[in-house]
């Protein structure tokens, strides 16, 4: 079976069986994680606003399960099989959950979160071949309830094995893993659009709860994850008794979470600058920078350029320690960073007339390669959240 025959379910399990055993053990995961994907929509798009507040109601346990999933192609050690466990059952639990709350009298709507809810339980139990026959049953009932028409999850999987196929056979030495690209490789169908934007609609009316989960989504549709592997570890790591508790609950975890995340990776930041200035300063000098911290910020101006350096080293060292804080002073750390952006722009200007010394040429392009500007960008953004 060629990827460019597959028609059906059928023929895609025969195409995946048709693989050496390595190849088939990486793709049919990813396949099927991207079935299940492409059907969670329709799970958001049957509530109603009166049930969007029902934390059993809530599409939480569904976006646990696919994170944890998306995280597991790139860092399967640094989980464990008590994570996957925990977050079986807590699908489970959200999925026989998000059945309370429709109505009786509406089976195809029942049906569909029902199908769902399956397809997302078999792809975080890693039953591949399950997974992508029921995200065929969910879009069956979808098409029912919602009035869809020509929905299939065959057609953009037969374009991953095409894509991958083509991966494998141009040798590419990167890891070929479907999950780092497009969601749909081209136009998604109107169904996926309609149940995509049901689903929003939903999280807009709680934007502080469902922003994280509305940009991790983002970053699955186009491939292109806003967040790094190391971040979104942390996030399903989240104890259970804090997803269990609800949506609302596990936002406010991330964005502590988040916050520390930003916090430790600032400090980092801020050493490798320091360290690259001291190697540019002759022997001796950054200790003699260091016993000179009370250098006035309105000296800025007027400053030869290595006193603008002395400002901006006393500078760092007071972003460093602030950064070691549990819970940093964000404005300190912003007057902070303001005096230090007035001197790197007054010390921006001179540095021509220093550039044709040795150790100053070190510091010119030290302060020129744009770190310095990116540290102070990241602490704005640290600082007001955004």
């Amino acid at each position: 079976m060629k990827a460019e025959d597959i028609q059906s379910a059928d023929d895609l399990g025969a195409w995946l069986k048709g693989l050496p055993e390595d190849q088939a053990l990486r793709v049919a995961p990813q396949l099927a994680f991207r079935a299940a994907a492409r059907v969670f929509p329709l799970w958001g798009s049957i509530e109603t606003r009166s049930t969007t507040s029902r934390s059993d109601a809530s599409s939480l346990p569904l976006l646990r399960a696919m994170c944890l999933q998306w995280i597991a192609f790139s860092d399967i050690q640094g989980l464990n099989k008590n994570v996957f466990r925990s977050c079986r059952k807590y699908v489970s639990e959200g999925v026989n959950g998000g059945f309370k709350i429709v109505r009786p009298a509406a089976s195809n709507m029942l049906q569909t979160r029902a199908a769902v809810g399956n397809v997302i339980v078999s792809m975080i139990e890693q039953k591949h071949f399950d997974t992508i026959w029921r995200a065929n049953d969910a879009i069956d009932h979808a098409a029912v309830e919602k009035n869809f028409i020509d929905i299939s999850v065959v057609d953009p999987l037969r374009g991953d094995a095409l894509f991958y196929s083509e991966l494998e056979l141009s040798n590419d030495s990167s890891e070929t893993r479907l999950i780092n690209f497009k969601l749909w490789p081209t136009q998604p169908p109107d169904w996926f659009t309609r149940a995509d934007r049901e689903t929003r609609a939903i999280w807009a009316e709680d934007p502080e709860t469902w922003s994280f989960w509305e940009r991790w989504w983002d970053g699955l549709i186009s491939g292109t994850m806003p967040f790094p592997l190391e971040l979104l570890r942390e996030v399903v790591l989240i104890g259970d008794g804090i997803w269990r508790a609800g949506p609302k609950a596990v936002a406010e975890r991330i964005a502590e979470v988040i916050d520390n995340f930003e916090r430790l990776r600032l400090l980092e930041e801020t050493r490798s600058i320091k360290d690259a200035i001291e190697e540019a300063l002759p022997d001796g000098a950054a200790s003699a920078f260091q016993r000179s911290h009370n250098n006035p910020p309105e000296l800025i101006e007027n400053a030869d350029p290595p006193q603008q350096v002395l400002i901006i080293w006393a500078g760092l060292d007071q972003v460093e320690h602030e950064l070691t804080k549990a819970k940093p002073d964000k404005s300190l750390l912003a007057e902070i960073a303001e005096w230090m952006k007035k001197a790197l722009l007054a010390f921006l200007r001179k540095c021509g007339d220093w550039a044709d010394k040795v150790v100053g040429a070190l510091l010119v392009e030290v302060f020129s390669s744009g770190a310095l500007s990116k540290l102070l960008s990241d602490l704005a953004r640290y600082i007001t959240g955004g």
